[in-house]
Order: structure tokens, then C-alpha cells, then sequence
């Protein structure tokens, strides 16, 4: 396995993203992990899923949202829509990578798996509407507003050791040019082909005046946007998604998990971890989370030889 350090250039700020690859010659899938409020891409769980994944042949990214653990910004200033951003972003810049197929699974917690979700509707309508086959949706388009891009990282700051591998430009625009000989012709799509999350919630508005939730990282234009509506509850018709929910959890309750099952399309499955918490605290707990989401992500991402 080798690991590499990036960053990803967004609106106003750049993301720290680690990139675990399989050792092994392929083209990888790659699963991009999104943390909750007041985490980070460091936690137990997402080293966890860095040291399984590639040795099944995927790749895991993990990242930090704007204005958590290494990346830059407030946490206060979050929105979904932000978050939305921060992942497309993140996985359109991964897409150009040259030992990843292109191909994706999300695997996010609490927040970071309804995150998830509307990113993966997203993507997944985007595919429909083109009538494209699985690898052939957003490309260009990720990162809302815009340009992304992806840079090696030394271990200290962000300071890039070689060109960016990748430019992406806002729906509708006119992408600038990149000088790379045949540069367009190399940019690929992306689509999501599995999505796990684990104690996600199924809408937002009861966690917000929840009594076991305290509001850290929630700052004033998350409740301008929630009182939108835009984005207070989780998509419905999600494909290959595997909900993952502790019977115990106080913040987001087992109720949540129910739901989203209930608005998941075919194939679609739940998993409840008897006295599993929130946070998965004990490690008995982590390790099936992870070992039935590894399972469910096998069936849906496959790694392909890379040719000599």
C-alpha cells in the first residue's frame, strides 16, 4: 500500500486530502470518506478504513471538510451545500488520477453521510440523464462554484511539489485553457456506484433542536440555509445504499436509519449494530461497521489490471 498526501484547491480555500492506493498493479476504485461535524479525516474510523480498504483492492480517501482539521476556512461558516461542494471537489480531482478507475463509493458519518447522500443523488441523475454507463457522469462540473484542483502536498502546509494533476470548472462555464498537451481528452467522468453511512440522519431539522446535539460547528448560515429547506431532509432513490446504524445512538437515533432505508432504491440494505453509539466507541462496534462496509463496497466497485 503507498499513501500520498494532497490538497484540493476549492472557492476561498484549499482542502487536505490523504489518498491510500492499493499496492497492488490496478486501476482502483476509490471510496471517499466524509467525516461528521467537529471531526476530521484522522479519526480512528477513517485510519481504520485506510489500512482495509486497499488490501481489497479499493482506494480510500479522506479528507477534511473547510474549516476542519488541516483544511482551511470555519467551521461556522458550513452549509450541505458547502459540503456538497467540498466532495465533488474532491472526487473530481481524484478522477484524473492515474491509478484510480474514476469509479466511486462513499462512505460517510453522521452529517458526512447525509452529505453523502445528496451527492450521490446528484451524481446518480446526472448519469441517468445522460443515459452514460457507470463511469461516464460528472466530470467538469464537479465543485459548485469554482476551480478545483488537486496537488501533491508535502507533509507540512500545502505548498504543491509538481503541477496539478486537474482543473475542473463550474457547471455552465467556459473552462480556461490547460496547457497540457491533450489534456481535455484525458479528463474523465465520475459516478457513484456505492454509498455506505453510518448513524446518518434522515433530516435535519430535529437534530438541530436536539438536546443531545450542541450545536458545535453550526453557525449561522447553516440555519439560513436550513430554513430554505433546500436540504433539511435526505434524497430519496439512492442506489446501493447500505445504511449502517447503532442501536444505541442518542444523537441521531435508530429511527433516523429506518428512514433512510425506506427512501433507498433497490439494492439497498440496514445493519443494526447492537449497543453500538454515535461514535461507534467501541472498537467491536468500528470493526463491523467496517466489515460490512467493505463487503457492500466489494460488490459494487471492482479494480481493473492496469495494462503494460
Amino acid at each position: 500500500m503507498s499513501v500520498e498526501r494532497h490538497a484540493v484547491d476549492v472557492p476561498g480555500g484549499r482542502l487536505s486530502l490523504v489518498l491510500h492506493l492499493p499496492a497492488d498493479p490496478i486501476c482502483a476504485p476509490c471510496v471517499v470518506a466524509c467525516h461528521g461535524l467537529s471531526a476530521s479525516k484522522d479519526s480512528d474510523k477513517y485510519l481504520l478504513l485506510g489500512a482495509e480498504l486497499p488490501p481489497a483492492g479499493l482506494a480510500l480517501a479522506r479528507f477534511d471538510f473547510r474549516g476542519c482539521g488541516e483544511s482551511t476556512g470555519r467551521e461556522e461558516d458550513t452549509t450541505i451545500a458547502t459540503r456538497i461542494e467540498d466532495v465533488e471537489s474532491v472526487m473530481g480531482a481524484l478522477a484524473e488520477h492515474p491509478r484510480l478507475s474514476g469509479a466511486f463509493g462513499l462512505l460517510g458519518s453522521s452529517l458526512g453521510g447525509f452529505v453523502a447522500l445528496h451527492v450521490a443523488a446528484r451524481v446518480q441523475a446526472a448519469v441517468a440523464a445522460t443515459g452514460a454507463g457507470a463511469g461516464t457522469g460528472v466530470g467538469a462540473g464537479a465543485g459548485a462554484a469554482g476551480v478545483s484542483r488537486l496537488r501533491a502536498s508535502s507533509g507540512a502546509g500545502f505548498a504543491p511539489s509538481r503541477p496539478p494533476m486537474s482543473a475542473l470548472h463550474p457547471r455552465g462555464s467556459r473552462p480556461s485553457a490547460d496547457p497540457r498537451p491533450g489534456a481535455s481528452s484525458r479528463r474523465r467522468g465520475f459516478d457513484v456506484h456505492a454509498v455506505v453511512t453510518w448513524n446518518a440522519p434522515s433530516n435535519l431539522h430535529e437534530l438541530a433542536n436536539d438536546e443531545h446535539h450542541d450545536g458545535r460547528g453550526l453557525g449561522v448560515p447553516f440555519f439560513i440555509e436550513l430554513a430554505t429547506h433546500q436540504y433539511d431532509s435526505a434524497p430519496s432513490g439512492v442506489a446501493r445504499h447500505l445504511v449502517v446504524h447503532g442501536e444505541a445512538d442518542l444523537v441521531v437515533p435508530l429511527d433516523h436509519g429506518t428512514v433512510l432505508h425506506s427512501r433507498a432504491a433497490e439494492p439497498c440494505d440496514i445493519v443494526v449494530v447492537p449497543g453500538a453509539d454515535h461514535r461507534l466507541t467501541e472498537p467491536a462496534h468500528r470493526r463491523q461497521a467496517v466489515d460490512v462496509s467493505l463487503e457492500w463496497l466489494r460488490r459494487f466497485l471492482t479494480p481493473t489490471e492496469i495494462s503494460s
